[in-house]
């Protein structure tokens, strides 16, 4: 089985494999795959907020060192070739992480990392990533992993949304 791909093709930011199954499920998306965080920093702004496309909302973390939202495909695979993120209008700004894939939630390999990226030192962009470290693994878990501190000098993850892309199986 060689799988759906969903490639991003330049203006086609969160039209990937999120969105993919949002579609497929009629916004059950929750039977496709599962979100979890190292923490969640108000309640009012619950994690299912990363997968919707509306920058009014939004999911952050609690300020502690190394804060992490993960994706389990459960039991589907994805070998990711680009992702999204949209930052939110205000404060607390990622900075620093790292994209892990993993197959077992346990043993990460590193993926793609961003030092100090200025792409996200401005408040409700879009920017997509190409994957740093390509290969044809195919990971059941990708996770953000935060490496350093936002751009406000805290720990918290603050996000709209995210998309990956790439082939599904």
């Amino acid at each position: 089985n060689k799988g759906i791909t969903i490639s991003f093709n330049g203006d086609n930011e969160f039209e990937g494999i999120i969105d993919y199954f949002r579609k497929k499920t009629n916004d059950n998306i929750i039977n496709e795959m599962l979100i979890t965080a190292s923490s969640i920093g108000n309640s009012s702004y619950p994690i299912k907020n990363l997968l919707n496309k509306d920058t009014n909302r939004k999911f952050l973390t609690q300020n502690t060192p190394n804060s992490w939202i993960c994706f389990d495909f459960k039991n589907k695979k994805i070998s990711p070739t680009h992702y999204s993120i949209q930052t939110h209008c205000g404060c607390y700004l990622i900075k620093n992480w790292k994209l892990e894939g993993s197959n077992d939630n346990v043993s990460w390999d590193v993926i793609d990392e961003q030092t100090n990226c200025e792409f996200t030192h401005k408040s409700n962009i879009i920017h997509t990533f190409q994957i740093r470290n390509k290969s044809d693994k195919k990971f059941r878990y990708l996770r953000i992993f935060s490496t350093g501190k936002n751009w406000e000098n805290y720990n918290e993850i603050y996000l709209s949304s995210i998309e990956f892309y790439g082939t599904l199986i």
